[in-house]
């Protein structure tokens, strides 16, 4: 069977975590299946997406999207694609990544407003279009199907509901890393011998709220020290500034290390530095760098929301969460895991990495693609 995944591209840019999603899992596809990659790269004075280079038989196609990609140029290229085809064109998949963004209006319009006290108003007001946009391109494309790149069945219902079409959710896969280092090894390199090393992974963003981390570093020993392993997006250039002077004015500036972009050997030195992950993030459907650290197995301290608690009903125990959002008690909370009792196996995280795997993930996402409608709408997460 043929499949064409097509990858959404911008000029002059690191490669998204989104493209990196569509190319591992067409990666996996091609060791059974006819696979051919479709990168697409925005135009810089268009604004677009040139369709028209893509000719030939595409079989069926697997888009990655998000609200915060360059929407409307992903929905007017996947528009034409789909045009361009022939046959049934719910054959086609769109994979749907940060989907909490568009569930339900209240957390559109929560969401909407953060996103407006932040300054961010060209993104607030993109955001706040794209459900809308979607249902028309529901209409004018006929029936593709979606899928969620998430954890949250909840989710998945109220997206369903929204767009007037059945979803189905899918947990980001763990990929196999192609470089690891050993703890004690990578610190030395890095100069962070002796340090309690706590990194927070990807690209500066709010949601990941760096700024709770940094207060908690306030409270803990000198011996701590908190990795920021990522740089700023191109719009989150305000926030990652005000990152930076919040750690001059907290006096941390010897105990805080911001790498900027990491290539992937870079990027998996200081992984295998780090004795503690912080994934505090206010929500996501999904998290790229979350699926990473579980690739690695190492301890994670994640956020009591829930598309992160989620993970530990497949796996008990396998992330620690943290019920309380003050500093005080997140630096409490920090300790007693460093400086506790620790499983040298971490058995809970292997098995949910082994649920987790690229395989699995393909298998379902197959699923969606070859069986009925009927079918199709009775999938669910782990199925």
């Amino acid at each position: 069977m043929r499949f064409s995944f097509v990858h959404f591209t911008l000029p002059d840019e690191a490669e998204s975590g989104i493209v990196r999603y569509g190319r591992h899992l067409a990666a996996q596809a091609s060791l059974e299946e006819e696979v051919t990659e479709i990168a697409l790269t925005l135009g810089k004075q268009s604004g677009r997406f040139d369709v028209g280079q893509v000719e030939g038989d595409l079989g069926r196609m697997v888009f990655q999207f998000s609200p915060y990609y360059h929407p409307q140029a992903c929905i007017e290229a996947m528009r034409a694609l789909v045009r361009k085809t022939s046959g049934d064109p719910a054959k086609h998949l769109i994979i749907v990544h940060d989907s909490n963004r568009l569930a339900s209006p209240f957390n559109q319009f929560t969401r909407f407003r953060r996103l407006l006290q932040l300054k961010l108003w060209s993104r607030a007001i993109q955001i706040k279009r794209v459900g809308d946009q979607l249902k028309r391109f529901l209409r004018d494309a006929l029936p593709t199907k979606f899928a969620l790149s998430a954890f949250d069945q909840k989710q998945t219902v109220e997206l369903s509901a929204r767009l007037a079409y059945d979803c189905v959710s899918v947990p980001h896969f763990v990929e196999e890393p192609n470089f690891s280092f050993d703890n004690e090894d990578a610190k030395k390199s890095l100069g962070l011998e002796g340090k309690q090393v706590l990194t927070i992974l990807g690209f500066l963003s709010p949601h990941k709220r760096h700024r709770l981390s940094l207060q908690a570093l306030s409270h803990l020993p000198e011996n701590y020290h908190l990795v920021l392993a990522g740089g700023a997006t191109d719009l989150s250039g305000s926030y990652f500034r005000s990152i930076e002077e919040s750690i001059e004015e907290m006096g941390l500036a010897d105990r805080v290390t911001i790498t900027g972009y990491l290539q992937e050997r870079d990027q998996a030195c200081y992984i295998g530095a780090t004795d503690l992950a912080i994934c505090l993030y206010r929500g996501g459907a999904a998290s790229g760098s979350l699926s990473t650290w579980i690739a690695h197995r190492k301890p994670i301290l994640v956020s009591q929301v829930q598309e992160l608690s989620l993970y530990n009903e497949t796996a008990p125990g396998a992330l620690e969460v943290l019920t309380s959002d003050d500093p005080i008690s997140l630096a409490g909370r920090i300790q007693s895991i460093l400086e506790g009792p620790i499983d040298d196996e971490l058995s809970a995280l292997a098995q949910l990495k082994t649920e987790l795997s690229l395989e699995r993930t393909w298998e379902t996402y197959r699923k969606c693609l070859v069986e009925s409608e009927e079918g199709f709408s009775r999938l669910v997460p782990m199925a």
